[in-house]
């Protein structure tokens, strides 16, 4: 994957509250990337239609560590959120709400060197949602951040690196 390329995080996700580790949000800006790029040209999808993809596991790792890789997949595999929706379940006027999280599984392959995600399909149309505001940063200086606390200023200061606000 070109490291050059450009992302575009719905704003929903770069505001939110959350604390991800370096390698949680690689995984998060993979998928997203992945999303648009497949948008072209069709995702790739199991008979259920969740979204199936596949990063390579050195583009995961930091400092040489494989063992806190495992540890923050199966971390970003239990973190979940809460999306309030537009929908009305109970006709009364009342929002509905999705709680989800980033990543169905992961699985390691070792003789492609891939880890392969599976996507529910019910945060692909989240990760779209660019109605309500977007913000667009460079995939490789996201990448190249070693701590979870630049990946976030990087992407608030991306956030609004074209507006007066």
């Amino acid at each position: 994957m070109s490291t050059s390329l450009k992302i575009i995080q719905p704003n929903v996700i770069t505001s939110a509250r959350y604390n991800y580790t370096v390698t949680e949000k690689r995984v998060i800006y993979h998928i997203i990337k992945t999303i648009q790029d497949k948008m072209k040209v069709g995702l790739n999808e199991t008979l259920f239609g969740d979204m199936l993809l596949s990063i390579p596991m050195k583009e995961l790792v930091t400092h040489k560590h494989y063992t806190r890789v495992i540890d923050d997949l199966v971390s970003l595999r239990r973190k979940s959120f809460t999306i309030t929706t537009d929908i009305d379940p109970t006709g009364k006027g009342e929002h509905g709400f999705l709680i989800i999280g980033f990543i169905n599984f992961a699985k390691f392959d070792r003789t492609s060197g891939n880890v392969h995600f599976e996507v529910s399909r019910e945060m692909v149309p989240y990760l779209l949602e660019l109605a309500k505001g977007f913000t667009s940063y460079t995939l490789g200086v996201a990448l190249s951040l070693k701590s979870e606390y630049s990946q976030r200023m990087y992407e608030f200061c991306s956030r609004f690196k074209d507006t007066s606000e």
